[in-house]
């Protein structure tokens, strides 16, 4: 088992929310892993609230650590469908 934290704020306008999210990873929670061990990545981000069936976020992120990734974008992209 790993503690992986995570983090998100936004500031809503409308319809549309620019924010931040954090995800890391930090190893066991009893035993961490070292510093240049750890996975840290934080993403500037937007998100729409344009339709309640709709899940649209879009960010870009930066790794804080050596071993994360030094920049990619994420898109989550989902319709909730109603089971009867």
């Amino acid at each position: 088992m790993n503690l992986r934290p995570i983090f998100k704020t936004y500031y809503l306008i409308n319809k549309i929310a620019g924010g931040f999210e954090y995800y890391g990873n930090v190893g066991n929670p009893f035993n961490w892993e070292s510093g240049s061990q750890q996975f840290h990545q934080l993403y500037g981000v937007i998100d729409l609230f344009v339709d309640p069936r709709l899940e649209f976020n879009l960010g870009i992120g930066r790794g804080l650590t050596n071993i994360s990734d030094t920049w990619n974008i994420k898109l989550l992209l989902g319709w909730r469908i109603k089971w009867k």
